[in-house]
């Protein structure tokens, strides 16, 4: 874990983002797992889920090298009640229903009633494919990043793409996998949650799994909580 990323303007801190990797352990990796599952069962009790869910990761990853199958059901037991824990504190934030037609749209959603235009009733939240990304090696320059666009209808279709400071969406290694979108309030502000999973943009056999939370501020999206987990 790279430290902590500020949401400044609700004072409220958040973990960035975590590489998780196996651990290895001189005792074996039952005995290594046991000790993580007893962390996590104590983040768990403090309510502390995405940090329990980050600890288990990389050991559901190869959940199979766990060869005490009790242990193994409880490692899986665990890290689902904590990805349920974080799903009921996020259960606002959610694609709701785009109806608009739009023009080579990776994913859209609702756009929540802070980002609709003036004079307008509803609008659109959409990824989609940004410019070439600066780092491409040959052969990935077709690897874009998206980007997010604010889609609504005036007498024809208005589109402008939302300003962002980091996060995923600026990530030139990972963020051609980014296919997701939904919007919705936290804390009471309005956030916009983009993922995605798979490979580097310009191959390898890593896979991250891209997650983040970008809160609105009236002229872009800003201080990511960045929930993505790289696996090696």
């Amino acid at each position: 874990m790279r430290g902590l990323l500020l949401l400044c303007a609700a004072g409220i801190a958040y973990p960035a983002r975590a590489h998780a990797e196996p651990r290895d352990s001189d005792a074996g990796p039952v005995a290594s797992a046991r000790r993580e599952l007893q962390e996590a069962e104590a983040l768990a009790q403090r309510g502390d889920h995405l940090a329990c869910a980050r600890l288990l990761a990389p050991i559901m990853w190869q959940l199979t090298a766990v060869s005490d199958a009790d242990l193994a059901a409880e490692i899986e037991h665990t890290f689902q009640r904590c990805n349920t824990g974080l799903d009921r504190r996020f259960r606002r934030i959610k694609p709701g229903e785009c109806r608009l037609k739009i023009d080579g749209a990776i994913a859209k959603a609702a756009a929540p009633a802070a980002l609709l235009p003036r004079g307008t009733k509803s609008a659109c939240l959409a990824l989609v494919p940004g410019p070439p990304r600066k780092t491409a090696l040959p052969g990935h320059e077709g690897d874009v990043c998206p980007r997010v666009a604010l889609v609504w209808s005036a007498g024809k279709l208005r589109r402008r793409e939302l300003l962002f400071d980091s996060g995923p969406l600026g990530d030139e290694l990972w963020c051609c996998h980014l296919d997701s979108i939904a919007a919705g309030t936290l804390d009471g502000h309005t956030v916009v949650r983009i993922s995605g999973t798979g490979h580097p943009c310009d191959g390898g056999t890593a896979v991250e799994a891209s997650d983040a939370l970008y809160q609105w501020n009236g002229s872009a999206l800003v201080s990511p909580m960045d929930m993505s987990i790289e696996f090696h």
